[in-house]
């Protein structure tokens, strides 16, 4: 004979803890506070920036992992150009998809390693105050 699973035994196991729930808002806070950042001029471009925009480009041209002066990248990693080219999805330009992968990939670090942390800590304060860390720095 099966047993009926009652909804309100359901809902609890659905539901997210309290500290999910508070290191999930502070991983959208540190998402914010990153897109704040780039309204005005868009994200930062530096020399590494540089490479792997390049890079995807690149890869989105059927030229494989090359720089810009099409040398090879033997020693850059190639996850971040990989996602860029894969976030575009061949519409867009890497450049144009940056600010928002950026913003993505920047809140999940900031989830996960609350996540990680609150495994591994006994204290609850320092997992959600290291979250914060992450999320002002």
């Amino acid at each position: 004979m099966t047993t009926l699973i009652r909804p309100a035994a359901l809902l609890s196991r659905l539901r997210p803890a309290r500290l999910t729930l508070l290191i999930a808002a502070v991983a959208l806070l540190g998402a914010g506070l990153v897109m704040a950042r780039q309204i005005a001029y868009g994200p930062a471009i530096g020399p590494d920036s540089l490479v792997y925009l390049s890079m995807a480009e690149n890869l989105l041209a059927g030229q494989g992992f090359t720089q810009y002066h099409g040398g090879s990248a033997n020693f850059w990693p190639p996850l971040y150009p990989l996602s860029l080219a894969a976030a575009s999805l061949g519409l867009f330009t890497p450049l144009a998809v940056a600010g928002l992968l950026n913003v993505a990939l920047f809140g999940l670090t900031i989830f996960v390693t609350g996540q990680y942390l609150r495994q591994r800590l006994q204290s609850r304060f320092l997992a959600v105050w290291a979250c914060v860390a992450l999320a002002l720095s």
